[in-house]
């Protein structure tokens, strides 16, 4: 299995040439250089630059606790029931209640029963499963950031089956709770509405550690480029028909 995971991982490295990254900040970028017959990996953060003989270069795979991800489907039921345990922990079980029952009305209490993630909905119990992809991502995303607490969080397509009138709250949680635990949070979205949703928060709350990147394909260089745009910027782009596809 673990080879597996390294022959992936040669892949990527091998499809992936060409990438540079640009912040306010940091610039660093990545490419293949193949000369005399020696191909080397080209590694440079700011001024400082590496070249690594390809038969040479090597890497270590490990685990992280405080890092976790959630894919576009949200959570499995197995990493629900361990993740809400580090919410009971703090005690938190309410905090969750209400925040669902803010995006759903209908949405009383959420337990877990018979190992089984559920809600009690209009006075019946239902299964996760059988609810909207929706609350599934909204439970998953709370429950991950008390479990990633003093540390990160992915999440990808974070909207996914959430409605966009309840994206501003969404984010609004993202915001609290993320801040409050401690844990740094690194989403994705292809939603024009998400991300007006998210420039909405950040200005209402005056939040300066929040950040916009977005990615894009240079068509000359092939490059891959990002650059980040502070609150009034992207307030700006969204206002005045700019590029707001976000990576």
């Amino acid at each position: 299995m673990l080879g597996d995971i390294e022959r992936n991982i040669q892949q990527f490295i091998e499809q992936s040439n060409g990438i540079f990254v640009r912040s306010n900040i940091n610039t660093c970028s990545y490419q293949i250089e193949n000369k005399e017959g020696i191909k080397k990996y080209f590694f440079s953060f700011n001024n400082e630059s590496i070249g690594i003989n390809v038969n040479e270069f090597s890497f270590e795979l490990s685990d992280m606790e405080k890092i976790h991800f959630i894919d576009n489907f949200g959570l499995s039921n197995s990493h629900v029931i361990n993740y809400y345990s580090s919410l009971q922990k703090k005690d938190a079980e309410a905090s969750l209640n209400i925040i669902l029952n803010e995006f759903d009305s209908s949405i009383e209490v959420f337990k877990i029963i018979d190992e089984k993630p559920q809600c009690k909905v209009n006075g019946k119990y239902l299964e996760l499963t059988e609810l909207g992809d929706g609350v599934r991502h909204l439970v998953s995303i709370v429950t991950s950031l008390y479990a990633s607490e003093n540390g990160y969080l992915f999440i990808d397509e974070m909207d996914n089956g959430i409605h966009y009138t309840v994206l501003g709250e969404l984010w609004n949680v993202i915001f609290t709770l993320s801040a409050k635990l401690n844990v740094q949070v690194f989403a994705t979205t292809h939603s024009k509405e998400c991300i007006e949703a998210f420039n909405h928060v950040q200005h209402d709350l005056g939040d300066k550690q929040s950040a916009y990147f977005e990615m894009a394909r240079n068509i000359k260089t092939e490059q891959i480029f990002m650059r980040d745009l502070d609150d009034e910027q992207l307030a700006y782009e969204l206002t005045h028909q700019g590029k707001y596809r976000g990576e």
